[in-house]
């Protein structure tokens, strides 16, 4: 699915959803055992990144 697809989505939700980037799974849920101030600040780059 594209991010065009899925930002104007007009159809049934998938029953199932897969998640093909699994390397970028093993990245992101290290953030789970952070602190909430790390998290947080994680958070903070991430967005500053995509803004």
């Amino acid at each position: 699915m594209t991010i065009d697809e899925l930002v104007n989505f007009a159809g049934n939700l998938p029953d199932e959803v897969t998640i093909e980037d699994k390397s970028l799974m093993e990245q992101v849920l290290p953030i789970v055992e952070l602190e909430p101030e790390e998290k947080n600040m994680v958070f903070k780059m991430i967005d500053t990144f995509l803004t």
